[in-house]
């Protein structure tokens, strides 16, 4: 077994070592959370997380029941890389935060990949978590396939493999992945969602996205701050509302119900279904739930 790695001394160090229990197979350690790389880790595929009410719901469940699933991480020099977890990540930070205790002294369960485990093994270790406990949303998998492509070099379809994404779905992105860099790379740090990324992919005035780009935040850019920075939005919306349907609707339907594409590759279809009161659309909930 590998020695662990120097921890600084000190009556508040909490040493690197390995566990008796294991998780999935690998072999488990305490490690303190300072010595867990995550915002280095290239297999982050997340904007920020920042302690939000959904984080702050989950650092509550970690205190009162301890971390159930132990991080995944792989050892890199002195650190532990992380690989998935990255939201139990940012809870287990919130609460050493919040308690005030010092990450050299906050000791966390990770479990640990083989020695000499690649980037190709790390990345469907990572995937298969994420997938299994359907933890990324569209933009974080928009980001993944923006990421894979240019810092991991995949084809089209090993990201669809790795991702989850039906081809119909990764056609959607295309567009983005051929968009300017300036534009895949504000996206992947998460300055702005999908949709506005894309309509940024359609203008050629590099100062203008500059502009649009600086304006950006992790809030996301909203459509009029796009159209403070000098980006015309009404094409994208006109292309959009032209999407053909996915699926004919009977001509008697026609005035109530409208089925459409649309750019979001977690949820390529869009139905809109006018209703004419609080019984219709009772009956209409107690449908979609027997078929759920």
């Amino acid at each position: 077994m590998a020695e662990a790695p120097a921890v600084p001394a000190g009556p508040t160090g909490t040493p690197a070592k390995p566990s008796p229990d294991t998780d999935s197979g690998l072999e488990t350690w305490t490690v303190p959370l300072a010595q867990i790389d995550a915002e280095g880790s290239p297999f982050r595929f997340r904007r920020a997380i920042k302690p939000d009410a959904r984080i702050k719901e989950l650092a509550a469940s970690i205190d009162a029941q301890g971390l159930i699933h132990p991080l995944t991480v792989r050892r890199k020099g002195d650190l532990f890389e992380l690989v998935s977890g990255f939201r139990r990540h940012a809870a287990l930070s919130f609460l050493a935060r919040t308690k005030g205790i010092a990450p050299s002294a906050y000791p966390v369960k990770a479990s640990v990949l083989p020695e000499g485990t690649s980037d190709d093994e790390a990345l469907e270790v990572s995937f298969a978590e994420n997938l299994s406990r359907k933890s990324l949303d569209a933009t974080d998998k928009a980001i993944a396939v923006v990421k894979l492509r240019d810092e991991f070099g995949k084809s089209v379809e090993e990201i669809g493999r790795l991702v989850g994404l039906k081809q119909r779905q990764l056609d959607r992105l295309l567009e983005l992945l051929a968009g300017p860099a300036d534009v895949r790379e504000a996206f992947r740090q998460g300055r702005f969602g999908l949709n506005h990324a894309l309509v940024l992919t359609r203008v050629g005035d590099p100062a203008v996205r500059e502009n649009a780009i600086r304006r950006s935040s992790v809030k996301r850019l909203r459509t009029e701050g796009l159209a403070a920075a000098g980006v015309a939005v009404e094409s994208a919306r006109v292309e959009e509302k032209a999407l053909p349907p996915a699926v004919p609707v009977p001509e008697k339907l026609q005035p109530f119900v409208r089925v459409a594409e649309t750019p979001d590759p977690a949820y390529p279809i869009r139905v809109t279904v006018r209703l004419k009161g609080k019984a219709q659309a009772e009956r209409l909930i107690r449908f979609l739930a027997r078929i759920a």
